[in-house]
């Protein structure tokens, strides 16, 4: 029921009309009775718990909107404290990280008094950028001076001697990695190989060495039909000498390559590089969390204070439409109490009990809404 008009009176003339109607009826009907009491005025009752009643709805909105502020920081709360676990976490890897390579580290540097020899197995020469570009480089030449042989013995079938040819080169590259890698490991005696490992080399550096003799011949073969131009070594000793000359090509690159992997293997620098890798991570990692945590508590502070001063606003607002209620509930029941007195026969005084409007209950401002 709205409560205001454009007038001099907030109450709806509505209300005010039936106000002076019930008193001036109650009056012609001598109610109250001189002798009656307070609270014994039935449409004063009946007034009393209508308005008691818009006032509790007013109060519930705005409790309301107190549970939903007490909703908000429970949320912010449980937030927090996940991210807050989180960054934990985050910042213990970061913590065990620094410590993994700090011990890397402490392994690659060793100690003053250890034997150059034990230093020299575990360090690295040559970076993995360069070692790479090497690889590459053996692997090309091997591939430019193998694929020509390839397609001499496989005839047309270029593509399938190309591919023969690729993986030719990569099968030597990868010996010589292997070789490399064997070699520099033997030198570190704090990890001795078992015999088994030798073994397995031994039988890979044999393999290899049939593969690159019979290779050499086909390339050989290959080349002695245009050898004319080698008119300084007899015709006889033509592709004896070819033979041997890609066979000492082929073991050069295979050589040059052991000995860049030889160079390049350290177990305890790649440990190092690991372990850097990973702290650099988890400090990434760690930053981007602070970084959120920081953002998100300016975001909930902003959000609560923002709802701390709608809380403060609706608060206002909430004490001056209880005093307005509690004006106009006074006003109507002046209204009937007038009413009332001018329409009786006998005479009943207007501060008669029975006529006094019973207190708001529940309508205490203070009590009712907090502080």
């Amino acid at each position: 029921m709205s409560m205001f008009r454009k007038s001099s009176s907030s109450v709806n003339e509505t209300m005010l009309k039936e106000a002076r109607r019930r008193g001036k009826r109650d009056g012609k009907n001598e109610v109250p009775r001189q002798n009656w009491g307070v609270g014994s005025v039935p449409y004063l009752g009946q007034l009393n718990k209508q308005f008691i009643s818009l006032a509790s709805s007013m109060i519930l909105k705005f409790e309301q909107l107190l549970e939903q502020r007490e909703a908000l920081k429970i949320t912010s709360a449980q937030t927090d404290i996940q991210e807050d676990i989180k960054l934990k976490l985050i910042q213990e890897e970061l913590q065990a990280a620094k410590e993994d390579m700090e011990k890397s580290q402490k392994v690659v540097d060793g100690s003053d008094d250890e034997a150059p020899l034990g230093r020299f197995a575990r360090i690295r020469l040559i970076n993995n950028n360069l070692y790479g570009f090497f690889l590459l480089v053996l692997g090309s030449g091997e591939f430019l001076i193998t694929a020509p042989a390839f397609r001499f013995l496989l005839g047309d079938q270029k593509g399938t001697a190309n591919l023969v040819a690729f993986s030719v080169s990569v099968l030597s590259m990868a010996a010589a990695h292997v070789i490399g890698i064997s070699l520099k490991t033997k030198l570190d005696r704090s990890r001795p190989q078992t015999k088994l490992v030798t073994i397995i080399l031994a039988v890979v550096v044999g393999l290899l060495v049939v593969s690159v003799l019979y290779l050499s011949y086909i390339r050989a073969a290959k080349g002695f039909s245009v050898s004319n131009n080698l008119k300084e070594i007899p015709e006889s000793l033509r592709l004896e000498f070819l033979w041997g000359l890609y066979t000492i090509l082929q073991f050069t690159f295979i050589a040059v390559g052991s000995y860049l992997s030889f160079m390049h293997h350290s177990e305890t620098e790649s440990a190092l590089g690991k372990a850097k890798r990973n702290y650099l991570w988890r400090k990434y990692l760690a930053n981007r969390m602070e970084k959120k945590r920081r953002k998100q508590g300016a975001s909930v502070e902003e959000a609560n204070l923002n709802m701390d001063k709608l809380i403060e606003q609706e608060k206002v607002v909430l004490v001056s439409k209880l005093n307005l209620l509690s004006a106009q509930y006074r006003e109507v029941c002046a209204v009937y109490r007038d009413s009332n007195i001018h329409n009786r026969r006998d005479e009943l005084d207007g501060a008669h009990p029975a006529l006094k409007e019973e207190p708001l209950q529940g309508l205490g401002i203070e009590q009712e809404i907090g502080n």
